[in-house]
């Protein structure tokens, strides 16, 4: 993710494009970057493994999909740990744990996405990446045959 096209279309400021060049520029101006790691796969002799590795001071981004740790307070056995640089879920996911609180819709009809992805992988298998479904429930997923939405987040 740290060198991904969907980062870069995130937080690339010399895009007019990008995503955080859309945002109205009061709200530019209070987004802070943030320290994120990001789940990565690691090839040695033939054997694989992920870690959580931070993005290069400097790069740190200002939109970044969630992680899986950090939108549940449940932990899974394929799910990259330190992903969230230990903190855990964010304070919202800890006060409204349900899979309804997950849920994202639209602020004009009040629709609900089918589903949007999280920067997790899913360290089972190497092209599985975790996502939230229209129900609120996470799972993964083949992450190159589908095309779905992303819900930035960002701090303040």
């Amino acid at each position: 993710y740290r060198k991904s096209y969907l980062h870069k279309t995130l937080n690339d400021e010399t895009n007019e494009d990008s995503i955080i060049n859309m945002l109205p520029d009061d709200l530019k101006e209070v987004i802070k970057p943030i320290e994120k790691k990001v789940g990565v796969q690691i090839r040695n002799n033939g054997e694989d493994s992920y870690q959580a590795l931070p993005f290069e001071e400097g790069n740190y981004p200002k939109l970044f999909p969630l992680a899986y740790d950090e939108i549940s307070t449940t932990t899974h056995e394929n799910v990259v740990a330190d992903e969230d640089s230990g903190k855990g879920a964010y304070q919202y996911y800890k006060d409204h744990p349900s899979e309804e609180d997950r849920i994202k819709r639209s602020l004009d009809t009040g629709s609900v996405s089918d589903f949007y992805w999280l920067r997790s992988p899913d360290t089972h298998t190497d092209h599985f990446a975790w996502n939230v479904r229209n129900t609120g429930s996470i799972q993964a997923q083949q992450s190159y045959t589908v095309e779905d939405a992303i819900a930035p987040a960002f701090c303040i």
